[in-house]
């Protein structure tokens, strides 16, 4: 029996399988009017067939497009993505790089600052330095004493100085008294505190 495809294309679907026998088919073939007669009889069968041939083209035509969509977005999403994935490969790259360069420095400045403390620690000796810092704050301590003691004898020396000039005022003002009451000639004595005490 022959196999008969009704749509040849990329795949190539075998729809129909005429049960016609080969005789009757090379008949129809080789006599036009039964061909016609035999079109006519299965027209509504053939353009049915052919209805459905045609749908089914289209459908497929309509998947294939909707792959070439959905292959064409994931191709173009993979792309996005590998661009996005170079794009953080190379800041990760800038930034180890710049980590490296930093730790880098940071050995730098504590090699510097190692050797600075040693060349220190060479040129100052503890002991000496904790002496001269000592004899230092004992010369301010004593110095502080020193303003302290100053300060209070200024300040005797001051009530002293006016305790001293009162008595010399208090002394002037008697004698002023006593010549005021002692006039014409008179004289009053004026006691002595220590002569009471006699």
């Amino acid at each position: 029996m022959v196999k008969y495809n009704l749509y040849f294309g990329e795949e190539a679907v075998e729809y129909y399988k005429p049960a016609t026998p080969e005789t009757e088919l090379q008949t129809l073939i080789d006599d036009p009017d039964e061909f016609k007669k035999f079109k006519k009889d299965h027209e509504d069968n053939i353009n049915l067939l052919i209805a459905e041939r045609d749908a089914l083209a289209t459908e497929r035509d309509k998947e294939k497009a909707e792959k070439k969509t959905l292959t064409d977005e994931l191709a173009d999403e993979k792309k996005n993505r590998d661009a996005e994935k170079k794009a953080l490969e190379a800041e990760i790259l800038k930034l180890d790089t710049a980590n490296k360069v930093i730790e880098a420095d940071n050995k730098k400045l504590q090699k510097a600052i190692n050797e600075r403390n040693a060349k220190i620690a060479g040129m100052v000796n503890k002991a000496d330095y904790d002496a001269k810092a000592k004899e230092a704050t004992d010369a301010i301590t004593a110095l502080g004493n020193k303003t302290t003691e100053y300060n209070v004898l200024d300040g005797l020396r001051y009530w002293n100085e006016r305790n001293t000039e009162r008595k010399r005022i208090d002394e002037k003002d008697l004698n002023t008294i006593a010549t005021i009451v002692g006039h014409g000639g008179s004289t009053i004595a004026i006691n002595d505190p220590s002569d009471d005490e006699e």
